[in-house]
Parts: structure tokens; sequence; C-alpha cells
């Protein structure tokens, strides 16, 4: 995946916590997400990890469910400053109501 070309092509949804852009990919049965957390979010690495260690998660639970996105579609998802003081929950949440998203 082309994290460039997703960004410059995709489509944006913009969220309190993170932006998402996706697009659709010519393999049909492979979605994808890369996950980008700059130094304005955090100063140090290890809270950037933990950044990105979360979301990956949270993405891995939308695209492993049999909903229309789970197939066919390149995500990035960039956090935004606030992210680094927000739990798990708060991550959760404004991914789902960014990508308007129904899951448990």
């Amino acid at each position: 995946m082309d994290v460039f070309l997703v960004m410059r092509r995709g489509k944006r949804f913009f969220g309190g916590i993170v932006d998402i852009t996706f697009m659709k990919r010519s393999d049909k049965n492979l979605s994808e997400a890369k996950v980008v957390v700059s130094q304005k979010v955090a100063k140090k690495a290890v809270d950037r990890h933990k950044i990105q260690r979360r979301l990956r998660e949270i993405m891995r639970h939308i695209l492993k469910e049999n909903s229309p996105l789970s197939r066919g579609y390149d995500f990035v998802v960039v956090a935004k400053p606030s992210a680094s003081h927000a739990s798990f929950g708060d991550l959760k949440t404004s991914v789902k109501s960014t990508l308007n998203v129904d899951w448990g």
C-alpha cells in the first residue's frame, strides 16, 4: 500500500482524535490499514508506539468483521495531538464515529 497515494487521492474523514483517509484498492478481497503518529502528537517514542498499537488493534477489529469496510480498501489513520491523552475507549469511540461503524 502506498500511503502517499491514499493521502492524495483517498476520501478523508475528520474526527476529534483521528483523521482517516481511505480509498478502494484493486484487490477486492483484502483491506489494509496504516497508522501514522507524528512527533507533534507525542514527543517520546514510547508514547507514540503506544498510540500506534492501540489504533492498529482498533482497525484490526474493524477489518476483521464482515462489514463493507473489511474488503477492498486501504486506510491511513492519522492521530491528532489530542490522542496522546486519550484512553483506549476514547480512541475506539473516535474511530467508530469517524468511520460511522457499529460494532461492540
